[in-house]
């Protein structure tokens, strides 16, 4: 029985079958409330959520090729190491989800909205993005990216490029104007920068010489900073026709 006295709610019921380890292939769920819940583990194809609640959702290490979410709310969900191929994100409200260590070729964020808010501050760290289609997405500023290749994505004209050394990588998109910075010293501590060019070079001017000196003490300098800086304006001038 779906609900009963000891299982009073859907959530109840899909949390025990998870943790019993029933097999749940082909599972459907609509209109239910599924906050807080933890996929971990799990094999499964042809999953689909329709119109639920799905706040603070977790999967982990999960293989879920098709995996099917319409109108769903799935803010601060995270997917850790998962195969997410192929799968479909319609309508739903992803604001400050993290995929990290997960594949995403081919899969879909559509949105019929006009606005990007459903994706503000999505985090893709460490992930594989070949086609996947980010093409609704008008403003790439919104995202966090780390080490994750959306240049393979498909998005709408945009360009990139990227300098990178074993600890320090900066992306640059040329459309949207937006600067990724993410670097890492031999301790737990690291850097990251999400902004406009305009923004970063404000940074690296006033800042980042003394921190990498301070962190890195070595050849990865604010002087490497520094000329990648200066790479990224002339790409920037001589991509978008500004004069010198």
């Amino acid at each position: 029985m779906e609900k009963s006295e000891i299982f009073h709610d859907y959530r109840v019921v899909l949390r025990e079958a998870l943790a019993c380890g029933i097999d749940l292939n082909g599972l459907f769920v609509k209109n239910e409330n599924i906050n807080n819940l933890e996929f971990s583990r799990i094999k499964i194809n042809d999953f689909r959520f329709e119109n639920c609640s799905m706040v603070n959702v977790q999967f982990i290490e999960s293989d879920l090729p098709e995996l099917h979410l319409d109108e769903c709310n799935l803010a601060n969900s995270e997917y850790h190491e998962c195969r997410l191929n192929q799968s479909d994100f319609c309508d739903c409200q992803l604001l400050k989800s993290l995929f990290k260590n997960s594949s995403l070729k081919k899969a879909r964020f559509v949105h019929l909205v006009s606005s990007d808010e459903y994706m503000q501050d999505v985090r893709f760290e460490f992930c594989e993005m070949d086609e996947c289609d980010l093409e609704r997405i008008k403003n790439l500023g919104i995202l966090y990216i780390n080490e994750s290749n959306i240049d393979k994505a498909l998005t709408e004209y945009e360009d990139f490029t990227k300098l990178s050394t074993h600890r320090i990588s900066i992306l640059y998109a040329i459309k949207s104007d937006i600067v990724w910075m993410n670097c890492y010293s031999n301790t737990s501590w690291n850097i990251s920068f999400r902004g406009s060019f305009s923004e970063f070079k404000a940074e690296v001017d006033e800042y980042y010489p003394n921190i990498y000196s301070q962190f890195f003490c070595d050849e990865f300098s604010g002087n490497w900073i520094a000329k990648g800086c200066k790479y990224l304006e002339g790409w920037k001038k001589y991509n978008t026709g500004e004069p010198d």
